[in-house]
């Protein structure tokens, strides 16, 4: 997998976990707001359309960045010594590294599915704050405590996907190094027929054999 490659994959993971988190933590939020447990200020635009499309995003930018992630795992770990290992890494991605890229894109993707919200439903934004759907504090908290739990369950999903392949590519290698030593399939069926043959004319089922058999 090539330097420019794994930049872009990596984006695509980032995109992935921070669109699920945000529509996670934003229902979060605004509910505990018009509950009004932060006081009686308002805080949300008392509406969730956004949070169903955008969990379908996620879910499906991650699916993206798998499927990505697989066909280049492939590709880099046909040549190398090790292919399973160099594929079972190859499919692993750095959590670590990618929190902060997947929490600043959550923060963006917020922004952005709440304005559009406000902009559909009031037609214009509802205040500089409101997309927060809570005091600042609070909901870069809850978002960043949440980013984290999803980057952590999308990194699990990728690393039991990658060794659920590598087994069947392991599996299918194996396979392929197997000698065949079963009959032929027109002999085994052949030997059986014959064998019927047999035992039908020892209990008297028939009176005579096929042309073939008395051939």
């Amino acid at each position: 997998m090539s330097e420019l490659t794994r930049p872009a994959l990596r984006i695509w993971f980032c995109l992935g976990v921070a669109t699920i988190a945000a529509a996670i933590a934003d229902p979060l939020v605004e509910f505990a707001s018009n509950a009004h447990w932060f006081g009686p200020g308002r805080f949300t635009d008392r509406s969730n359309l956004d949070v169903l499309p955008a969990l379908i995003a996620g879910v499906l930018l991650v699916a993206a960045y798998f499927a990505l992630k697989i066909r280049s795992g492939l590709a880099h770990a046909g040549t190398a010594p090790n292919l399973f290992r160099e594929f079972d890494r190859a499919c692993s991605p750095e959590l670590t590294s990618l929190l902060p890229t997947a929490f600043a894109l959550q923060i963006l993707t917020l922004f952005t599915m709440e304005s559009a919200e406000q902009l559909t439903i009031w037609g214009h934004l509802g205040g500089p704050t409101l997309w927060l759907g809570g005091p600042p504090a609070i909901s870069l908290l809850v978002h960043a405590v949440t980013c984290v739990l999803v980057a952590f369950a999308a990194m699990k999903f990728a690393s039991v996907m990658g060794a659920t392949t590598v087994r069947v590519l392991r599996f299918i290698r194996s396979l392929s190094a197997l000698t065949p030593i079963a009959p032929r399939p027109s002999k085994l069926l052949l030997d059986i027929v014959i064998f019927a043959q047999f035992i039908l004319a020892d209990i008297g089922i028939g009176e005579r054999a096929p042309p073939i058999f008395q051939a």
